[in-house]
């Protein structure tokens, strides 16, 4: 078998893997098939890049001592598509063993926001939206887990009026780009749902906004509906509204 066959077959290959990943992901943000059958075509895809890059490496070898302009930038480009595919699922890898694994985070452990009208728009089956600090995770608890990997998820005090602070939360989430369910400006609650970037799944946030003598205290609370871990996407949520209801604020 030549070399050329040998080379676009491991392109074909290799592109076939990257069509796979983004496939995997379209079809469960979709809704096409459950999320089940999205992990298994990754999977797929996964081991197509495997496969590539080590069949790549080893053409490349041979293609280096007799160098021919178009095999050497086929090999290139199957082994920098298979670079990314392992790349991105080197990502979530590293994620799931370097965040504890838990699907929700709030900023008040003690007397965290409760979820109102997102609790009867959650699918049957769904993680429960209701917050146990002493929920046993690992050798410890759900609250410890949560202060040892995010110690910074903390309430924001702010010298905003409750009113203004709640619209402020309110547009934030929006510029957030979640979708916003329920605004009780009664109770200071503004809830909204979001979705992952790949496979779309979705998470719900909660943000309380109550007074203070000198303002306002925001708490927020993000929970994942479907999944034992969310690899930290509940955080980096939480995270980024604090931080873009602050930088909101200043002049």
């Amino acid at each position: 078998m030549g070399g050329t066959w040998w080379t676009k077959t491991i392109l074909a290959g290799s592109l076939a893997a990257g069509a796979l990943l983004v496939i995997s992901a379209a079809g469960s943000r979709f809704e096409l098939w459950p999320f089940t059958v999205g992990f298994l075509v990754a999977a797929a895809g996964i081991a197509l890049a495997l496969a590539g890059t080590a069949l790549g490496i080893r053409r490349m070898i041979v293609a280096l001592r007799r160098p021919q302009a178009v095999e050497l930038l086929s090999l290139d480009l199957a082994l920098a598509v298979c670079a990314v595919v392992l790349g991105a699922f080197a990502l979530q890898f590293v994620r799931v063993f370097t965040v504890p694994p838990i699907h929700q985070v709030t900023t008040d452990i003690a007397d965290p926001p409760a979820f109102d009208a997102i609790a009867d728009l959650r699918p049957e089956g769904s993680n429960p939206h209701t917050y146990d600090p002493g929920q046993p995770i690992l050798e410890g608890t759900l609250a410890e887990a949560q202060q040892g990997a995010w110690p910074q998820l903390t309430s924001l005090h702010a010298s905003l009026a409750p009113d203004p602070a709640l619209q402020r939360a309110v547009d934030t989430l929006e510029a957030m780009g979640m979708a916003i369910v329920n605004v009780d400006r009664t109770r200071g609650l503004v809830e909204a749902t979001d979705a992952t970037f790949w496979f779309g799944f979705k998470d719900d946030m909660v943000v309380r906004v109550r007074g203070t003598g000198e303002g306002s205290v925001i708490d927020a609370r993000s929970v994942s509906r479907i999944g034992v871990s969310d690899v930290g996407a509940n955080a980096r949520r939480v995270l980024l509204f604090l931080d873009r209801f602050e930088a909101s604020a200043r002049p």
